[in-house]
C-alpha cells in the first residue's frame, strides 16, 4: 500500500462545535442537521456529501482520461443520511 495524502482535522464541541483541518483550509462551526440552516454552520454529512463527491468526480474523471474522453466538467450529486437502526448509528451515501 502507498499513502497518497493524509488529511488531519479536529472537531471540538461535537455537532454543536466547531471543525478545522490541520492545515486551516476548512475551518466550519457545526450544528445537528435538526437545527436547521438558521445557525449558517454546516454538519458532518454535508462534510462527507461534498467529500464523496468530489472524490467520485475525480475517478470518473480518471478513468474518462485514460479513455481519452474528457470529463473535466462532471457533476457528481451525493447524497449522505445519518441513519439509526437497533444496532446503532450508520451512514447510507448515494451518488
Amino acid at each position: 500500500m502507498k499513502t497518497l495524502f493524509t488529511a488531519h482535522a479536529v472537531a471540538k464541541g461535537g455537532r454543536g462545535g466547531h471543525t478545522q483541518t490541520e492545515s486551516g483550509n476548512v475551518s466550519f462551526d457545526l450544528a445537528s442537521p435538526d437545527a436547521g440552516n438558521a445557525s449558517n454552520a454546516t454538519n458532518p454529512e454535508e462534510l462527507f456529501a461534498c467529500g464523496y463527491a468530489a472524490c467520485f468526480g475525480s475517478a470518473i474523471d480518471h478513468v474518462a482520461t485514460s479513455q481519452k474522453i474528457s470529463a473535466k466538467d462532471v457533476e457528481v450529486k451525493a447524497q449522505v443520511s445519518l441513519n439509526q437502526n437497533d444496532e446503532g448509528y450508520f451512514l447510507s451515501v448515494t451518488l
